[in-house]
């Protein structure tokens, strides 16, 4: 409660809600937020400004389409869903190397796998990616990259998805978190981990 009330000493204009929650939009009322636009969900709409009545659903129309009348009080009726690319030539090139360096082909069929999350709850068991990985390898032909980011250099504790992904021992032989200079645009850099 204390958090939620020192969110007024920032003054913010405005607040739009993307989670359907009711403590999302408890949370921007007490923020002191002049308006606040979220769905008009979970019999939160007496805690928003502009309580937007849901028309669409979710797991039919792309999130963009689903989200944009959220943001239609504030005039915003149309958005562009194209994705730019942000890898540049030399990214990709820089890539190829670093694939063909790893023994990775042009021509082969990568499937890149991200065992981590920011919450533990949210994780698999280190035995599914096992599962999963052996068959996308035996059925599919594939070669298994798993994505990382610089916390996973850290030293693993066993039975945890990290120290079974860089031990090897594992099903697939992988490396995980042990290669240097995979870094991305996106602040991941890509160990070659899982491969047959």
């Amino acid at each position: 409660m204390r958090f939620a009330r020192s969110l007024k000493k920032y003054r913010f204009d405005g607040v739009v809600l993307f989670p359907h929650s009711l403590r999302s939009a408890f949370l921007a009322y007490l923020s002191g937020a002049r308006w606040r636009l979220g769905y008009a969900t979970e019999a939160r709409g007496c805690l928003l400004t502009h309580p937007v009545p849901v028309t669409l659903d979710s797991k039919t129309v792309h999130a963009v389409d689903y989200y944009l009348p959220l943001v239609a009080p504030l005039g915003v009726t149309r958005v562009e869903k194209n994705f730019r690319s942000m890898v540049t030539e030399e990214d990709m090139r820089l890539y190829a190397k670093n694939f063909l360096d790893l023994g990775i082909r042009k021509d082969d069929f990568v499937v890149a796998v991200q065992p981590g999350a920011s919450k533990p709850q949210k994780r698999w068991h280190a035995e599914r990616f096992g599962v999963l990985c052996q068959r996308l390898v035996r059925e599919k032909n594939v070669t298994i990259v798993l994505l990382g980011s610089k916390d996973e250099k850290q030293d693993t504790k066993e039975g945890t998805v990290e120290h079974w992904g860089r031990s090897s021992s594992n099903p697939i032989r992988g490396w995980y978190g042990l290669k240097k200079n995979f870094k991305g645009r996106f602040g991941m850099y890509r160990p070659p981990l899982m491969e047959e």
